[in-house]
């Protein structure tokens, strides 16, 4: 995108206003290299965004994303996994994810590898169950 501006300001922080796709949205890159959209408080993540922003178009991001409430308004895809390759179902209790080497497919079981089908499973935190195929 270009139209936008950037500023390097005597407290330390990049301040890019007014990029296209971002318009009339304030971006700012702590020398922490954490990211903040809309808003100029430092925050305690490596990227925050304040307030209701859209995404459109490819966004990736490595790590946990919280969010207090996420509207998906498109295909959502989840990521794929071996059984073997799932990480502690008690580190993840509520998370969702798809296997594809189940060798179950009944809602409610225990996933087990080993088999050739595509399941959907969530961490009940003691195990990863099937929730879908």
């Amino acid at each position: 995108g270009g139209g936008g501006s950037i500023a390097r300001w005597s407290d330390g922080h990049t301040y890019i206003n007014g990029v296209s796709s971002l318009t009339g949205t304030q971006i700012v890159l702590f020398s922490s290299n954490a990211v903040a959209i809309g808003t100029n408080t430092p925050p305690t993540t490596k990227f925050h965004v304040e307030g209701t922003s859209k995404f459109t178009g490819d966004a990736t991001f490595n790590g946990t994303v919280t969010a207090l409430a996420l509207n998906v308004d498109t295909i959502a895809k989840l990521g794929d996994f071996t059984v073997a390759t799932l990480p502690s179902a008690s580190a993840y209790t509520g998370y969702e994810c798809n296997t594809t080497d189940s060798s179950v497919t009944t809602f409610g079981s225990t996933v087990a590898g080993g088999g050739s089908s595509n399941v959907k499973v969530r961490s009940n935190g003691t195990n990863w169950t099937v929730t879908g195929i």
